[in-house]
């Protein structure tokens, strides 16, 4: 009765050929409710969309304004968007990821506090977005919380985004950071644009707090656009570095990575590139990497691909040249969207009839692995057979399967593995530490060239450095 929309649908379609390459892309988004404020501002709607590139999922989203300020700005929102599998409503996949968005502005102190300034707004004098913070948890991870903090952004004279500063803190959530606590920093430098708008170089520097005194630069340029908008060649150089406290360089690589031949499927999945890789670590040898789609599943999950990889350059004896060659044959992923399961075959030039297939399973259902809350595998089962290929495997057929717990396990003054009254050694916390690195794990190996024989890898790690490289680490076997 007062003229409000509250329902419509839209249908995009995005068509198109260039050089050989179709695009098709239809998106079907559906508004379901809305709702207004006694002033006419909506805090709220409800909506679904699908797309012909994942025809078997939905998103849902679900929008609620907490606050709006006294000239109509939103300042405080919660966003809620489920990712669901059509079929089954869900049963195959299902992840809801929930945002509240505070816009106010934030500041950082010299000790690394983040604090709100109540004086200023979240937004600049024309109205656009400056300052912001996204408390983020979703369904996948859900003993993992994300505090994401926008504290400044800078706008070219076109109004187009220049440069921002950035912290994100991830945290568990049962133990207030005790398990899990992870604080990233990005500070973008630079973005230029092109004469379409479109993004075509941009400078940024990384750090983290598991690797404190290491700061990544990434210089990224874009090669080239398709007539289609779809960016087709692009460049990259990352440089690391790291510094003492006396300011004494201990870690000093530069990455170049080449993609180029980008090209996609009709509905704009990723379908092939070739991407060239040097590194002045190993400043000899170039990887060339060719990687190609072979089938996407109805939930836009890539489930088989293969790639080339091949190495050449100068060594000791001469010129190198290995190819390796990688068929992923199986991908199946658990309800949230992690993997859970692969199968893979891989042939090298250096061991031309020999291939390897592996397999690796963290599915809980069977039993061979599980996530844990944060995300992270807590266990995996992996099985690797090495066989000739002539004669149906009959000069060499050899199977490892491999059992690997990421926990930590007791040890005492001494450096001994306690066991426990089952004879197994006493496993006390997580494998990981709470920078998400890997720091113990227990594994059991067997293989069928030696059927009676059982290894039992206890591994745990030492420190890590300054550049989050390990230090040391001590193994029982």
């Amino acid at each position: 009765s007062l003229g409000q929309l509250l329902t419509f649908r839209t249908n995009i379609r995005e068509e198109g050929s260039y050089n050989g390459n179709y695009l098709s892309k239809i998106t079907d988004l559906t508004r379901i409710e809305t709702n207004y404020n006694s002033v006419g501002l909506i805090d709220h709607y409800k909506q679904e969309t699908i797309s012909n590139d994942a025809q078997g999922k939905a998103v849902e989203e679900v929008w609620d304004a907490d606050r709006y300020n006294t000239i109509g700005q939103v300042e405080k929102y919660t966003t809620s968007t489920r990712e669901y599998s059509k079929s089954g409503n869900g049963a195959a996949f299902d992840k809801t990821v929930t945002t509240v968005r505070t816009i106010a502005s934030y500041s950082l102190l010299a000790g690394g506090e983040i604090i709100t300034d109540s004086t200023k707004s979240g937004y600049d004098i024309y109205g656009r977005l400056y300052s912001y913070c996204d408390k983020s948890e979703s369904t996948d991870v859900d003993n993992k919380k994300t505090d994401s903090y926008m504290l400044s952004t800078k706008y070219d004279p076109a109004g187009r985004i220049y440069g921002y500063h950035q912290i994100s803190i991830e945290k568990d959530k049962l133990k207030d950071g005790a398990q899990f606590n992870l604080r990233n920093e990005i500070k973008r430098i630079l973005t230029e644009y092109d004469l379409a708008g479109r993004v075509s170089h941009y400078i940024q520097t990384s750090v983290s707090d598991a690797a404190s005194d290491k700061v990544d630069t990434l210089d990224w340029t874009a090669g080239a656009y398709n007539d289609l908008g779809q960016l087709i060649k692009y460049n990259e150089i990352i440089h690391t570095k790291v510094e003492d406290e006396n300011n004494i360089v201990i870690l000093d690589k530069t990455t170049t990575n080449k993609r180029r031949d980008i090209s996609y499927t009709n509905t704009g999945l990723l379908k092939h590139y070739i991407e060239e890789t040097v590194s002045n670590a190993t400043p000899d040898l170039k990887t060339v990497l060719t990687w190609d789609a072979d089938y996407y599943n109805e939930l836009g999950q890539i489930v088989r691909l293969h790639t080339n990889t091949v190495e050449f350059g100068m060594s000791g004896s001469g010129l190198l040249e290995k190819i390796t060659n990688t068929a992923r044959l199986d991908t199946h992923y658990n309800s949230v969207g992690l993997v859970d399961y692969y199968q893979q075959e891989n042939i090298s030039n250096d061991a031309e009839d020999k291939a390897i297939r592996e397999i690796w399973d963290a599915r809980e259902s069977t039993g061979a692995g599980r996530y844990n809350s944060l995300g992270q595998v807590e266990k995996y089962t992996t099985s690797t057979r090495e066989y000739s290929k002539s004669d149906s495997g009959a000069a060499l057929d050899k199977t490892t399967t491999t059992v690997r717990l990421v926990v930590l396990y007791n040890v005492n003054a001494s450096g001994v593995v306690v066991l426990g009254v089952d004879n197994n050694p006493v496993i006390v916390g997580s494998g990981y530490d709470n920078k998400g690195r890997t720091r113990s794990y227990i594994e059991t190996i067997v293989s069928d060239d030696a059927k009676n024989k059982q290894v039992i890898n206890l591994w745990k790690a030492d420190s890590f450095n300054i550049a989050g490289q390990l230090k040391g680490y001590m193994q029982n076997t």
